[in-house]
């Protein structure tokens, strides 16, 4: 819960700090994020993929695998995907488990339901 509560929503604003910095297109700047942040060890890697969600990837196509992994995708959350909702629902934020997951404190809008 600690987790939840002080490290995500720092990570939000490491997200949003760094997708304005430096040449990157914004998925570049994500996938950065997310490899730096998410893909660790024991949390999303391509070896202990928490929730089927591996945001490693691997080889050359790397980044490619990481958002075909994201972009469309229905959750391994049954709750989330009988609400319709995709891992990232692209054009409709609230409908984004990800964006939930990691906004649930950020956005007065977004309540996260018990079973999400």
């Amino acid at each position: 819960m600690i987790f939840i509560r002080k490290i995500l929503p720092a990570a939000a604003i490491l997200m949003l700090f760094s997708i304005f910095s430096n040449g990157q297109s914004t998925w570049q700047k994500v996938y950065t994020l997310m490899q730096t942040n998410c893909a660790l060890t024991s949390c999303h890697s391509n070896g202990s993929a928490i929730a089927s969600l591996d945001l490693e990837g691997s080889g050359a196509s790397a980044m490619s695998d990481v958002y075909n992994s994201l972009i469309g995708v229905i959750p391994t959350n049954s709750f989330a995907a009988g609400k319709g909702y995709k891992r990232i629902y692209t054009g409709d934020p609230h409908r984004s488990f990800l964006f939930r997951k990691v906004n649930q404190s950020l956005d007065s809008d977004l309540t996260l339901e018990l079973n999400e």
